[in-house]
């Protein structure tokens, strides 16, 4: 992102120069004219790209047309002071220039100057921005609609909703953007219902064009669309620097963007009378109309995503099964004298219980040590089985039970009380071989297990 802006701005933007402006030359006669032209041609090459005209009447209306930056009018018997015919409004950057360079030549001829702007700004906006930030509030509101939808709510996606959706922010939008620079900024003067209109085209036309590239390439599409509306756009708009101060590229830019298409409205609706909106609006329009019909074609394709993303990202074979709530099994767990269930996840594929484990407490139980039995013993566990001691070797290899497997451990609990009963008769030996068997019906169960 940011190699783009240094890129295309940056590029566009640094050591401005004018370069072929085109600013006519008026004569009493066009040989006047045309003579002051071949002169000024030698020492400005390449900077102006002047014309020949006869008329003052024609140059002003190019002027205030915007088909020429400027005028410059030669003394006359009528008029025996030169003038320099600008239009302030059409870009201020390039009054500056023709400003500075057409007084240098009337000082160098000893001619009186005077300058008429046929568009000045209004004081409020005495910088002529007012064009730019709003054309970027309907740029951005366009192409922010899409990318925060498709995250956001994406069963807005398929273009039966998508397109009442962006239509309705389209309008609600413009007007918001329109009572920002009007009523509390204000930039602008008035025109709400035409701003309105060519804000709500503008703000349509490109949240499609933002879909397009949002059906390919997902929220990715934020780094196209911006280099392309934003940092390609407002170079190309001639809002904040004149189209004919920066590479020959911008210029053609400038006649099929977006960006330059509302700058120029706005310009038009506010100074010059709406002369040249619908030229603009055609702009728009076919950057709308094209996309519209790339989108009909993409979802019949391909439907478009009506899901959120997953979080975790699971694989695609396992959509299903992580969507579904894990089943729970229940299990036994004994530790010491205490009794537990817990709940065991198929997810997991054991049990997660919390509190000490079985080989635990018993390894606290070594030969000799006496415990009293619980209060409450568990039914089919002895209490008396901890009473009488039992070593860890013999009871540490037990392992953790199911539920299924409750009455197997019943009985290996009741052979283990009986060989402790043993161990305290004289002559026969603790732990004898029937103490160590476990239950034939346990070993089955554990060894399906």
């Amino acid at each position: 992102m940011v190699t783009m802006m240094l890129s295309f701005m940056l590029g566009a933007m640094y050591q401005p120069a004018p370069r072929d402006m085109p600013v006519a030359v008026v004569g009493a006669t066009a040989e006047q004219a045309g003579q002051t032209v071949s002169g000024l041609e030698e020492s400005m090459s390449g900077l102006f790209d002047l014309r020949v005209l006869d008329s003052v009447v024609e140059a002003r209306e190019q002027v205030r047309d915007r088909t020429v930056v400027a005028a410059f009018v030669l003394p006359s018997a009528e008029s025996p002071a030169a003038a320099l015919i600008s239009n302030e409004a059409a870009g201020m950057s390039q009054q500056q220039v023709v400003n500075s360079v057409f007084g240098q030549v009337a000082a160098g001829q000893q001619m009186e100057l005077k300058a008429e702007d046929v568009a000045p700004l209004r004081d409020g906006d005495s910088m002529g921005m007012a064009t730019m930030y709003l054309a970027m509030g309907w740029i951005m509101a366009g192409f922010m609609i899409i990318v925060v939808g498709s995250t956001a709510a994406p069963a807005s996606r398929p273009l039966r909703k998508l397109i009442p959706i962006v239509a309705a922010w389209a309008v609600g939008i413009s007007a918001f953007l329109w009572v920002i620079a009007d009523v509390f900024v204000g930039a602008i003067d008035g025109h709400f219902w035409p701003l309105l209109g060519v804000g709500a085209v503008t703000v349509f036309c490109v949240a499609m064009f933002t879909a397009v590239l949002e059906r390919f390439m997902g929220m990715l599409a934020i780094l196209p669309v911006i280099g392309i509306l934003m940092f390609l756009g407002v170079p190309a708009s001639g809002a904040a620097m004149s189209i004919y101060m920066e590479p020959d590229i911008f210029r053609f830019l400038h006649e099929v963007l977006p960006m330059p298409a509302a700058v120029e409205s706005i310009r038009s609706i506010l100074y010059f009378g709406g002369d040249t909106v619908g030229t603009h609006l055609l702009t728009l329009g076919i950057w709308g109309a094209v996309s519209l019909v790339l989108l009909v074609v993409i979802d019949r394709i391909r439907p478009p995503r009506t899901e959120p993303y997953p979080v975790d990202g699971p694989a695609a074979g396992d959509a299903a099964a992580s969507t579904a709530p894990p089943k729970e099994k229940k299990c036994l767990r004994f530790s010491g004298n205490l009794h537990s269930r817990c709940l065991r996840s198929t997810t997991k594929g054991r049990c997660s219980c919390s509190g000490p484990s079985l080989s635990g407490e018993f390894r606290k139980a070594s030969v000799g040590l006496k415990r009293r039995p619980p209060a409450d013993p568990m039914p089919g566990f002895p209490g008396h089985a901890l009473q009488a001691g039992v070593s860890t070797s013999r009871l540490g290899h037990l392992p953790r039970l199911d539920a299924v497997y409750a009455q197997d451990w019943r009985r290996i609990c009741a052979r283990k009380t009986a060989a402790a009963g043993d161990a305290r008769r004289p002559g026969v030996r603790p732990g004898g071989a029937d103490a160590e068997r476990p239950a034939a019906g346990h070993n089955r169960s554990h060894a399906a297990s």
